[in-house]
């Protein structure tokens, strides 16, 4: 008898942790898709040098969770675009854009090159060309009497980091992403990543079964083979 009512308070503490296991992961996943709404919305965040800019990392619990996402900033759509196209396990996808504005001066270069005859009169048009190579940026620019020619090359390095930041016992630390242009003339115009986010399993199952010994609330003790289970919830992550 004890034996059947042990079995049927272990089959009442599974349904029971079954009903709470459904009840938590419904709310996971509310919970998730608030947090990548609002995410969503964030805008960039430029270091004072205006090289570096941060934002908020995407995160859902599937692939399709985030595909599902409604926006209209470019940034996500292209992001989205590409985790679309992505045919394997994913596990994260960064989209950046970026400008890069060149400006200064260098000698010169006037060349007789074209003449003219007209009316016994001699008309020399020359070419003006100018070329500059530096650590970011070469280029060549040459021009005649109806033409202009360029060749231009930027080198641009950028690094990306991911993490959390600081520790601020006011604000709650979320995954960001930081990108640093490394070209002093080159600035970050678009910046999204999204990760499938890793679920932190707090919540589960046990049971045991064996030999032992147990005390009631009245202070009897019982002895002899004994079957149980139990609901496993971690606080701390």
């Amino acid at each position: 008898m004890n034996r059947q009512r042990s079995i049927e308070f272990v089959m009442v503490l599974l349904m029971m942790g079954g009903i709470f296991w459904f009840q938590y992961q419904r709310t996971e996943r509310a919970h998730t898709v608030q947090q990548l709404y609002e995410a969503a919305a964030d805008e960039l965040d430029y270091s004072n040098d205006s090289l570096s800019a941060s934002i908020r990392v995407l995160q859902a619990a599937t692939k399709r969770q985030f595909l599902q996402l409604q926006s209209k900033d470019s940034s996500i759509i292209a992001l989205q675009q590409a985790v679309k196209r992505y045919k394997g396990k994913l596990a994260s996808a960064t989209v950046a854009s970026t400008v890069t504005s060149v400006s200064g001066s260098s000698e010169t270069t006037v060349t007789p090159t074209d003449t003219v005859v007209i009316d016994s009169v001699v008309y020399v048009y020359p070419t003006y060309s100018t070329s500059w190579t530096d650590k970011w940026s070469s280029g060549t620019i040459t021009a005649t009497i109806d033409s202009i020619s360029r060749v231009f090359k930027v080198t641009n390095d950028y690094t990306f980091t991911y993490g959390y930041g600081r520790w601020n016992p006011f604000k709650k630390r979320d995954l960001t992403v930081t990108m640093t242009n490394l070209n002093p003339n080159t600035t970050t115009t678009e910046l999204r990543t999204f990760t499938v986010k890793q679920s932190e399993k707090r919540f589960g199952l046990a049971l045991y079964a064996g030999y032992g010994m147990t005390a009631t609330v009245n202070g009897e003790l019982y002895h002899g083979f004994q079957v149980g289970g139990g609901v496993i919830w971690r606080i701390w992550p």
